[in-house]
C-alpha cells in the first residue's frame, strides 16, 4: 500500500486540539497536517502489520515540485483567483531550471513505491535530486514528526473513532472475522 505525502509534512505539525480545521482553518496548515498525517499513517499501518501478522507493507511517497492544477487552483480556495504574489511565484520558479517537473516524472516515486522490489514497508520515497524537488525516484528524508510513534499511534486512534471504523489487534483475529462474515453472508 502506498500513502502519498508531501514535501509540505515538513513544515507542519499535528494539532489534535483541532483536527479537522473545524475552529481555525487555513488553507496552507491544513494541507501540511493532512500530508504529515497520511505519512504517520503510512509508517503506522506498517508497524501494526509486522507487529500483527497482516502481511501488508506500507510505505509512502511525495512527487517533489510536480507541475499540477494544485500550483494554480489550489492556492485559491474558493477564492475568485489566485493573488498577484501567487501568480508571480509561479511565474519566477517555473523559469528556475530543475525546480519543477511535469506530472508523468513526478508520478514516479509512487510507481517505485508500489512496484520496486527495493521498496521496503515503512520507506518513504520522493524525486532524487535537490532538495527532493525533482528527479528520479530516491529514498526520502522522514522528518522527525513524521517518526514520532506516539503522535502516529494517537492519531491512529483518533481516526478509528472518527471513522468508527478499527482494525483487528493480530492476524488471528482478522481471520475470525473475515470466516464470520463469510459464513454470514
Amino acid at each position: 500500500m502506498v500513502t502519498l505525502s508531501s514535501l509540505t509534512n515538513r513544515v507542519a505539525t499535528i494539532n489534535f486540539d483541532d483536527l479537522q480545521s473545524e475552529y481555525s482553518y487555513r488553507p496552507q496548515r491544513a494541507y501540511g497536517q493532512s500530508k504529515l498525517a497520511t505519512l504517520l499513517f503510512a509508517m503506522e499501518l506498517n508497524r501494526r502489520s509486522v507487529r500483527s501478522g497482516w502481511g501488508i507493507r506500507s510505505n509512502a511517497s511525495h512527487p517533489g515540485a510536480t507541475l499540477t492544477n494544485l500550483q494554480t487552483t489550489g492556492p485559491t480556495l474558493g477564492r475568485g483567483s489566485s493573488s498577484l504574489l501567487e501568480r508571480f511565484e509561479m511565474q519566477v520558479t517555473r523559469m528556475i531550471p530543475g525546480f519543477w517537473q511535469e506530472i508523468t516524472q513526478g508520478a514516479l516515486p509512487t510507481l517505485y513505491a508500489a512496484t520496486s522490489p527495493l521498496a521496503v514497508g515503512g520507506g518513504y520515497y520522493g524525486p532524487g535530486g535537490f532538495a527532493e524537488l525533482t528527479g528520479m525516484p530516491a529514498v526520502a528524508r522522514i522528518p522527525r514528526r513524521a517518526r514520532n510513534e506516539q503522535t502516529a499511534q494517537r492519531l491512529w486512534q483518533v481516526s478509528e473513532q472518527l471513522t468508527s471504523v478499527s482494525f483487528p489487534p493480530d492476524h488471528a483475529a482478522w481471520d475470525v472475522e473475515r470466516r464470520i462474515a463469510s459464513n454470514s453472508e
